[in-house]
């Protein structure tokens, strides 16, 4: 099995560096994260090209209940669906 390298942290689409503890360092619910991903579970995807796969913005029941995503939690309960970043 392979390791989690340094080039696993850039956007697989397109290619920016999804820094630890950015707003690019995020886990979706496993169903959502194959939709978006080709079906494919390993690997990685900035926030802007997620929202570009599903064609919509992120909400709170995309994301998992962990700790990683915990920043976002305050932040979307408070933004109307309709608000850009």
């Amino acid at each position: 099995m392979e390791e989690w390298g340094e080039s696993d942290k850039s956007c697989g689409r397109c290619y920016k560096e999804c820094l630890a503890g950015s707003r690019d360092d995020f886990m979706l619910e496993d169903k959502l994260w194959l939709k978006v991903n080709g079906g494919v579970s390993k690997g990685k995807l900035c926030y802007d090209c997620v929202e570009i796969g599903l064609g919509r913005e992120l909400t709170m029941s995309d994301l998992k209940d962990v700790s990683v995503n915990y920043k976002f939690f305050d932040v979307l309960k408070e933004i109307p669906s309709n608000h850009d970043f």
